[in-house]
This record gives C-alpha cells, sequence and structure tokens, in this order.
C-alpha cells in the first residue's frame, strides 16, 4: 500500500513538472474586435518573455515582449485560433492552442448637431453642414472618417402623419440644399424630420447598413 502511494505522488509531480499555465488576454477592451489593433499580453508560467512565440489562424499578430497587437481585417473572422510556443535553443515548443471569439464593432451612430432624437429649433437645423458619425469612444474617443463614415441616408418631413417633402438615398453625410431650401420656405413648429435608412462604412471596408432612425420635432426657432 505504502508503494502504491508513492507512485501516485509521483505520477502527480511529474504533470506538474511538465504542464505550463498560458495566459492569453486583451487588456484594453476585454475582448478581440474586428478591424481594430486589440493589445494582447501573453504569459507563459516560468518562461521569460522574450522566449514566447505567439501566432494566430486568420487575423494577424505583431509584438514581442510579451505584449502584442492583435488584428483581425475582415468582418468575416467572429473567431480564431491563438497558439502559444517557447522558443529554446532555435526550437519552438507550442505549449497552448485555443479559440477566441472576436466581435463586430457596435453599428454606427448618426447624429444631426449632436441630436439622434427630441426637438431641434429651426434655424439650428439650417445651420448644420451634415450629419455626423463620431468615433465609438471606447475604441478612439475622436470622429474619424477612416474609421467611419456615413456613405448614404434617406430624409423625409412629415406633419400631421402626411409627407410633406423626401429624398431616398441622398449621397455622403451632407444635408442638400434643396432639403435646407425646403424646410426654409415651408416648415413649421411640429414638423417632424426623419432621417433614415443609413449606409455607413467601417475601417474603408466593411458597408454596414444600421436600422437606426433619427426622428426630430421642429421648433420655430
Amino acid at each position: 500500500m505504502q508503494r502504491l502511494v508513492s507512485i501516485i505522488v509521483l505520477v502527480f509531480c511529474g504533470t506538474d513538472l511538465f504542464s505550463q499555465v498560458v495566459a492569453v488576454s486583451p487588456t484594453k477592451y476585454g475582448a478581440f474586435y474586428q478591424w481594430i489593433d486589440n493589445p494582447l499580453q501573453v504569459v507563459v508560467e516560468n518562461n521569460s518573455c522574450k522566449n514566447v512565440v505567439i501566432k494566430a489562424d486568420k487575423g494577424r499578430i505583431k509584438g514581442s515582449g510579451c505584449e502584442y497587437i492583435y488584428t483581425a481585417s475582415s468582418d468575416t473572422i467572429y473567431n480564431d485560433t491563438i497558439e502559444v510556443g517557447i522558443k529554446k535553443q532555435g526550437k519552438i515548443s507550442w505549449v497552448s492552442k485555443k479559440e477566441y471569439r472576436v466581435r463586430s464593432l457596435p453599428d454606427p451612430m448618426v447624429l444631426v448637431g449632436g441630436n439622434r432624437a427630441g426637438n431641434m429649433g429651426k434655424n439650428e437645423l439650417l445651420a448644420q453642414i451634415g450629419l455626423s458619425v463620431p468615433a465609438p469612444d471606447r475604441f478612439c474617443g475622436d470622429t474619424d472618417d477612416h474609421i467611419q463614415k456615413l456613405l448614404s441616408y434617406s430624409v423625409k418631413i412629415t406633419r400631421n402623419d402626411s409627407i410633406i417633402f423626401t429624398t431616398q438615398k441622398v449621397q455622403g453625410r451632407l444635408l442638400t440644399d434643396s432639403f435646407k431650401e425646403f424646410v426654409y420656405k415651408n416648415c413649421r413648429e411640429g414638423d417632424k424630420i426623419i432621417f433614415d435608412n443609413f449606409v455607413c462604412v467601417l475601417y474603408d471596408k466593411e458597408v454596414r447598413q444600421t436600422a437606426q432612425t433619427i426622428d426630430l420635432t421642429l421648433k420655430e426657432y
């Protein structure tokens, strides 16, 4: 019986000696997202960062010293397999292989003068050059046409449930002269200004139509 106990102890010790604890952690966003640079930290227990090697099956990884950047430059990548290895004496021993989820970026949020609903004065609306698509704060905190921009939209004006003006698929983000002229000459307090059918492009590659609608009630001034 004592001999059997000794054998069992040796087996568990041997397993500990040859196993590796590997941590792969997205450090900025808590997850992997398409298109953007995802900071990534990789740590292998009892190994120096200079010996760590990492590769991805679908996306791109760059960096060194346990600090990396992972990028999935496609809207068709929803998961990726990341392998971690240890390089010693010119040879790589792969110690970890795991699949991770890659999330889509959230839909762009289109605004008119900083608004997406509520009341807007007639003069305030006429002062707008166009619609804006600010980039999400959690990813960059700034407006950047390279990150996301508006390709087209539709607009209509209603009064008492009747459509009095409409333009389908306006190209770009600017408010048209015909729209502004109609608002200036014909609109009055209580009219509804509705923008919808937004088509945006993310990172100059992914075209996405959103379900968002901007519904504004016109005030006199």
